[in-house]
């Protein structure tokens, strides 16, 4: 079945050194098979931080599913840990 995907992003620096930094994002999908629209709205905040002495980005988020098929959960929280290897 064909399905649409969107995303829309506003990032905001949260400190001057661009080291931490929050945003606002808005992910759409449609499915065309059963003509439901399914809309996540997602907030977090991502700081660079050093562990163990390499630069290792860290994101904490809350989201919140504004539509959805039967069964989408309301909320959800997102942890991710990404691993920098600048030049």
């Amino acid at each position: 079945m064909p399905v649409l995907r969107t995303s829309a992003a506003a990032p905001k620096t949260l400190s001057p050194d661009d080291k931490c930094f929050s945003c606002f994002n808005a992910e759409s999908t449609y499915d065309w098979g059963t003509s439901q629209w399914t809309i996540p709205i997602n907030v977090f905040a991502s700081q660079v931080l050093p562990i163990a002495g390499h630069p290792t980005s860290v994101t904490l988020g809350a989201r919140y599913y504004a539509e959805g098929p039967d069964g989408t959960p309301e909320w959800g929280l997102r942890f991710v840990v990404t691993l920098l290897f600048p030049k």
